[in-house]
């Protein structure tokens, strides 16, 4: 069941853009990165770095290490501190790590001890802030090449750096992909394997665990069409609607159909992004018998009307969705 819920959140995360860039250097060298409102991410394909979040053990990271920064938190990326001498600390502007097809002969690193050479990137999702399960993300995710139980993971990462030294016709293009399903992977991965007893509020990830919960929930994302009741769906999972709806808030952290709704509101934007469906027949698909109280919902999520957002995410979009 929880597999089918998971399934269900991450069709309807899409990523807007991605921009990559390599970068290389010889200690020392250090990078501060301000805060924003995107997810970054750093793979390194050799030697060692140090990544330093506020208030967060310094990451330690080498070869075939990816972190990735959901929240894109303010950071400071340098070279080791045994390869860091205690009166030089060179700097580069963060914008070198933000440049599209940053080539490695503009700041070249000499051949020898403390080398490091990255990809790093940033990505921005479509409307991430709207999804419920962002908050659960931590402020930083790191996977070992070497020793996580992902052996694809180091292989990958050589590839997308053969891609990118190749210049070949589509090389950007395949890498900007690559690494976009590299931090799709690793959002997946901590949600899939995050401890529910370490949440310290509510939320539908823990309740997955629970049975009856969490078969409720994978009703409500499989069929959120269906014109759902708190009663039927307590029927469905064998428990009285009073003790059914108590559970479902004390460990969801909300009401039944409240969630239903974010569902359904999820749903509709992601179809209003990836297809040409009219207004009218998202609002029939995902469970609203009137356009008008479509659009009331849509607007008290999102902030806007159904055809605002659609050409707000798909520039071209026809001005009235009919």
């Amino acid at each position: 069941m929880s597999q089918d819920v998971l399934s269900d959140v991450f069709q309807t995360l899409k990523v807007s853009s991605a921009l990559y860039g390599r970068f290389e250097a010889r200690a020392p060298w250090e990078v501060c990165v301000h805060e924003t409102d995107v997810v970054r991410f750093y793979a390194v394909l050799e030697g060692r770095c140090r990544l330093e979040v506020p208030a967060l053990a310094p990451c330690e990271l080498s070869a075939g290490d990816l972190v990735v920064l959901p929240h894109g938190s303010q950071h400071t990326v340098c070279a080791p501190a045994d390869a860091m001498p205690s009166l030089v600390r060179a700097s580069y502007h963060h914008s070198v790590l933000e440049a599209q097809k940053f080539s490695a002969e503009q700041h070249p690193a000499p051949a020898g001890a403390g080398v490091v050479r990255l990809v790093s990137g940033r990505i921005a999702f479509v409307q991430s802030g709207h999804q419920h399960w962002w908050p659960l993300l931590p402020p930083l995710m790191a996977m070992r090449g070497r020793s996580h139980a992902l052996p694809w993971l180091e292989s990958t990462l050589r590839f997308i750096a053969s891609e990118a030294d190749s210049g070949q016709l589509g090389a950007e293009s395949l890498v900007t992909r690559l690494t976009d399903l590299l931090v799709l992977q690793v959002i997946r991965e901590h949600l899939v394997n995050l401890d529910a007893s370490s949440l310290q509020a509510p939320s539908w990830l823990a309740a997955l665990s629970e049975p009856q919960i969490g078969a409720a929930l994978a009703l409500l994302h499989e069929r959120a069409g269906q014109a759902w009741t708190v009663a039927a769906l307590a029927r469905c999972v064998g428990m009285s609607r009073s003790a059914f709806a108590a559970r479902f808030v004390r460990l969801v952290g909300e009401p039944p159909l409240y969630y239903l709704t974010r569902v359904r509101m999820q749903k509709a934007a992601a179809m209003l992004r990836d297809g040409w469906v009219s207004t009218a027949q998202i609002a029939e698909s995902v469970g609203y018998v009137s356009d008008t109280a479509f659009c009331k919902a849509f607007k008290r999520a999102f902030g806007q009307s159904p055809g605002a957002y659609r050409r707000q995410v798909k520039p071209g979009a026809p001005s009235v969705a009919a």
